[in-house]
């Protein structure tokens, strides 16, 4: 018989949730004071603030201001693929103020759908707001049924997470945009064709609204043609609600005032009610087997309490690293007075995109090894849980020592394919090279904290979040990029720092095994 796993003495009564929650708060105004601290000291080096000497200006052209739009309707323009100087020329030779910048992915193939890092590096660091198509399908390989089906949703979440690591997290997306064009591969010319593309098309929208952090809204794309597909039969449904209420509120429509560009956040909120109550609606009739039971949804001490001691660390580590990263970005941007800010974004970006080869993995592999540690413990066998931390990081460390090579030795050739700017190419590739030596220390501790989580330990896995953005990352990165003028090499100084902290504080703790008599 299987032996339960022994409590842990720190994790009983209502007298460890509230020290729990103490130090969960003392965490957080720590990084609360963190946070001004930085502040303070970028506002300190910008030009034309109080306290230090003014910093250089940026050697960037100024362009002739344009003038004011008389209309208050917002404008956008589609320039070319990549082109945000292009758009910057419209607006200039225009006399108007561009809002929203278009573009389209590449449907080379699957890598070029989920993964389109050149598009994002061009448009990084611009103020438009980014409007992009993607496509559904790749040129060949791919089908509308198979779509239909959900067999790429892992391809849209990874597309959904490049989005977001590179700032376009409220991007507005539209997916596989005029189907009644018979040159591209999602092209529509049957009802059941029809039937197959709103699935997908809900298939995507579910899939990347699930990714954390992802603010996207969707945009539906399709007008008549003369394959008798009237666009009705092609309505993906309440998938897009957000669009349509986003226009009454930026236009105005009957007792609606107008609220100009405010109303597409207003529509995003009012497609997400919308689209919570037709859900619970839905449940409350029953699907099949499935109904909404209201009495299960009771509160119970002992839950409530055993969630709350896994939930509220968990909840306050994903903070951090959301204010850990909005605070990192802004040392790039200003960590060098010979470059414009959005050439140092340009280069960051690069090289983190290039780094998902690595990092990717190492998420798959810690999901593997967390899933297989809580199997372990739950079956009272905490050396085999052990033993799969171990092994987890042990395989990934063979692929980011093999990424480590291809890294330092093609950085070169990498920065040249990514982006045509030779500013960018040049900022980037010492820094990369500096990047590739920490691969290893960035899988061993991605793959040992899932594994933690994976025991039920969230606790740990923040204070190494904390430490390693608020005490090693932000600080050193402010000092080396920013005070000893670094740059982007200078503020990366600090990011490496911090995957090897982490490597390191992850592994001891994993090794020490205290997290195997933590009780969930």
């Amino acid at each position: 018989m299987n032996t339960p796993r022994p409590l842990a003495a720190v994790s009983r009564g209502g007298r460890s949730l509230s020290r729990e929650a103490l130090r969960v708060m003392a965490l957080v105004l720590s990084a609360a004071l963190v946070i001004v601290l930085l502040l303070m000291a970028l506002d300190w080096g910008t030009p034309g603030t109080t306290g230090a000497a003014a910093a250089p200006p940026k050697h960037r052209a100024t362009p002739k201001a344009p003038k004011p739009l008389e209309s208050s309707v917002p404008l956008g323009v589609y320039a070319g693929a990549g082109s945000p100087a292009a758009a910057a020329v419209f607006a200039a030779n225009t006399g108007t103020t561009v809002h929203y910048a278009l573009d389209y992915f590449d449907d080379a193939n699957w890598s070029t759908i989920s993964d389109p890092s050149w598009f994002l590096s061009r448009w990084a660091g611009t103020n438009f707001q980014m409007i992009f198509g993607v496509p559904m399908l790749p040129k060949t390989g791919a089908s509308l049924a198979a779509g239909a089906r959900g067999d790429y949703n892992g391809l849209f979440a990874t597309l959904a997470r490049v989005l977001i690591d590179n700032g376009q997290a409220s991007a507005i997306l539209m997916p596989g945009w005029d189907p009644e064009d018979t040159s591209y591969p999602w092209a529509v010319s049957t009802t059941s064709e029809a039937e197959q593309y709103v699935a997908e098309f809900n298939q995507i929208v579910a899939t990347m609204r699930a990714v954390p952090g992802a603010q996207f809204q969707f945009v539906w794309d399709a007008s008549s043609s003369s394959n008798k597909i009237e666009p009705s039969a092609l309505y993906p449904g309440d998938g897009v609600v957000n669009v349509i209420a986003a226009t009454a509120y930026v236009y105005g429509f009957g007792p609606i005032p107008k609220f100009g560009v405010n109303g597409i956040v207003m529509g995003t909120v009012t497609a997400r009610i919308f689209g919570g109550v037709l859900i619970v609606a839905g449940f409350a009739r029953g699907f099949g087997r499935l109904r909404l039971v209201l009495r299960e949804w009771r509160l119970r001490g002992e839950m409530v309490a055993r969630i709350m001691r896994t939930g509220v660390p968990a909840a306050a580590d994903g903070a951090l690293t959301w204010i850990g990263i909005f605070l990192f970005l802004m040392v790039v941007a200003r960590g060098n007075g010979e470059v414009a800010d959005d050439v140092s974004l340009a280069a960051h970006f690069v090289g983190i995109r290039v780094e998902a080869l690595t990092y990717l993995p190492a998420d798959a592999w810690g999901f593997a090894a967390a899933a297989m540690v809580g199997q372990a413990l739950g079956a009272g066998d905490p050396r085999r849980a052990k033993r799969a931390g171990h092994a987890g990081a042990l395989q990934c460390s063979l692929l980011a020592g093999a990424m480590t090579v291809v890294f330092y030795f093609a950085a070169q050739p990498i920065y040249h394919f990514m982006h045509k700017d030779p500013q960018v190419v040049a900022i980037g590739i010492p820094a990369f090279k500096l990047l590739a030596l920490f691969q290893i220390p960035l899988v061993v501790g991605t793959v040992y904290v899932h594994a933690l989580r994976g025991a039920g330990d969230t606790r740990f896995p923040l204070w190494i979040n904390f430490v390693g953005i608020f005490v090693i990352r932000l600080p050193l990165a402010y000092i080396c990029g920013v005070w000893l003028n670094g740059g982007l090499f200078g503020a990366w100084v600090g990011m490496c720092a911090d995957l090897g902290i982490r490597a390191l504080m992850a592994t001891v703790w994993y090794v020490r095994g205290k997290w195997i008599v933590i009780q969930v």
